[in-house]
């Protein structure tokens, strides 16, 4: 799952404590890759300023991203501690700001990766209501195949690729879908049209994908000339 971009404050960019705070988050957070550091000067910046509602979304960003970052540490506690945060932070800058879409965005992928699917599927559904994205469509894709509502994640993954027919991660995905729902020759189609999509970089996903199609029979056509380099 991708990590949503630290905003930007609304307006004219005003004077105050709390947007200092703010900004320093934000060069912490971007530019100093300190999500620690990051996360304190969000918190500082909402103490001052309770309803900065892009000061709770940043929030939310770094602590998800750090939750990763302990996870990959194998400090399982600590990563789950730092998802709740970020479910909460995202909540709050939905209170404030309820058509913050990217906020539910945000608050889905912290419910996804600790397994919380039907809040993941309630939130990715929340942003789709009120701006349709590709992403938003294949997430929840992803987050209703884990709940194996098939139909609803396929049809979910449809729209993704529908709406964006250029990424080969949606195609990848909606391959690996049909292929566990036993639907070998759409599998194949998805691998297929990820391999003329993905770029050269994904060397390990593409060596997958090849021995998945030689096992099943099917000659890899895509050669080097249909490779995106990215």
């Amino acid at each position: 799952a991708s990590a949503a971009a630290e905003a930007e404050a609304p307006g004219d960019r005003p004077q105050g404590l709390a947007h200092a705070y703010f900004y320093r988050g934000n060069i912490n957070s971007v530019h100093r890759q300190d999500r620690p550091a990051a996360i304190t000067n969000y918190t500082q910046a909402l103490a001052l300023d309770p309803d900065f509602s892009v000061a709770a979304f940043n929030r939310g960003g770094s602590l998800r991203i750090w939750a990763n970052v302990l996870r990959k540490r194998g400090d399982e506690d600590g990563a789950r501690q730092a998802y709740a945060e970020a479910i909460a932070a995202y909540g709050r800058a939905i209170e404030l700001e309820p058509r913050y879409v990217p906020a539910y965005e945000g608050r889905a992928l912290a419910h996804y990766e600790i397994g919380e699917y039907e809040a993941a599927v309630e939130d990715y559904r929340a942003a789709l209501a009120r701006e349709p994205r590709a992403e938003s469509y294949y997430q929840l894709g992803m987050a209703l195949s884990h709940l194996k509502r098939w139909d609803r994640a396929l049809a979910a993954m449809d729209l993704a690729i529908t709406r964006a027919p250029g990424v080969g991660r949606y195609c990848f995905g909606r391959g690996r879908l049909r292929n566990a729902i036993g639907d070998r020759d759409g599998a194949a189609d998805d691998f297929l049209a990820y391999l003329r999509l993905a770029p050269a970089s994904e060397q390990a996903t593409r060596e997958k994908v090849t021995a998945w199609l030689t096992g099943q029979g099917i000659e890899n056509v895509v050669d080097n000339e249909g490779v995106n380099d990215g």
